[in-house]
């Protein structure tokens, strides 16, 4: 093996991988118990993979090829429809849509695909024959290539129909920008895998060069998180509309805990002292019964006794 053979593969595919990673921390650090923010984690996990993958197989024998491309590399790949159709439905509030049964593990059947690809014939879904060109060991491009290429392509389209519907629902300029963002990114990664993933360009790129498309794929991401923090976008609106209303606001749990309260109601309540731990000892008894029966209350009066004053408020 050459010097240009192991220094190369560093700029080419670990400095991809040290991008991903630092995107995948910092998206994954900012809410980790969020689902959309492990999904975008994963969904960059995965491209790294992808590109650890090349890393690995370029610098072993070439035999080890086929094996790595079907139990690495495609494995991997499949994962990722799953991963942004999930995220998609989830950011344009689709999933109330969508049957309990279906909603998310429709979206995990690929991995069905995988287990097939594995136990029967790991060449259905990916390349399965290579040839060394210059550095790179590359992939011929037959019937496997391109029938994984072309059902990317077509899945690459397919995410523009939950993202064109959260588009048609954005009440806000604000949101739509993030819709615009999240379109120009699938545009991109679609014409990068057209381009560089159906034409055979030799050992003049490196093996697989679509895969440069996560790369803009993410920065776009990236970009669109630190212009409009999309992932929190909507839950900001709505807590500023909660935090600003002047408005006494609270949300009460069936066993009477107070789970949230806005400043108004904080202020309104201290000023009573009220606790949390005996807030339905406030309440007349058909009040409490109709909260837990879970019944519409709607115009209603209440007295609320006042501890620190010995009255009624």
């Amino acid at each position: 093996m050459s010097l240009s053979q192991v220094i190369i593969p560093l700029f080419t595919h670990l400095l991809p991988v040290l991008f991903f990673v630092y995107m995948g921390v910092d998206v994954l650090l900012r809410n980790p118990g969020k689902v959309e923010h492990r999904l975008v984690s994963a969904i960059i996990l995965c491209c790294m993979l992808l590109f650890m993958e090349e890393y690995v197989r370029n610098l072993l024998p070439i035999e080890y090829s086929p094996t790595l491309a079907a139990a690495w590399f495609s494995t991997v790949g499949i994962m990722i429809p799953g991963l942004g159709f999930h995220l998609f439905i989830k950011l344009a509030r689709l999933k109330e849509k969508m049957p309990r049964i279906v909603y998310p593990y429709f979206f995990y059947l690929p991995a069905i695909i995988i287990l097939i690809n594995l136990l029967v014939d790991d060449s259905i879904i990916s390349a399965n024959e290579f040839y060394q060109e210059g550095l790179w060991k590359v992939p011929v491009y037959n019937q496997s290539y391109y029938i994984a290429m072309i059902s990317s392509n077509v899945i690459n389209f397919l995410y523009m129909i939950p993202l064109a519907k959260g588009r048609a629902k954005a009440g806000t300029r604000e949101l739509k920008a993030i819709y615009n963002q999240l379109i120009l990114g699938v545009t991109l990664s679609t014409l990068c895998n057209m381009v560089f993933g159906l034409i055979d360009y030799g050992s003049s790129l490196p093996p697989y060069p679509y895969l440069y498309g996560c790369v803009v794929w993410c920065f776009i991401l990236r970009h669109t998180m630190k212009t409009y923090d999309f992932l929190n976008f909507m839950d900001k609106r709505y807590e500023k509309l909660f935090n600003l209303n002047p408005a006494a606001i609270m949300l009460v749990d069936l066993q009477g805990n107070i789970k949230e309260a806005n400043p108004s109601a904080k202020q309104f309540f201290d000023s009573i002292g009220l606790e949390q731990a005996n807030f339905y000892a406030t309440l007349h008894d058909d009040f409490k019964n109709r909260i837990q029966a879970r019944e519409a209350i709607a115009n209603c009066e209440m007295t609320i006794w006042n501890e620190k004053k010995g009255g009624t408020f």
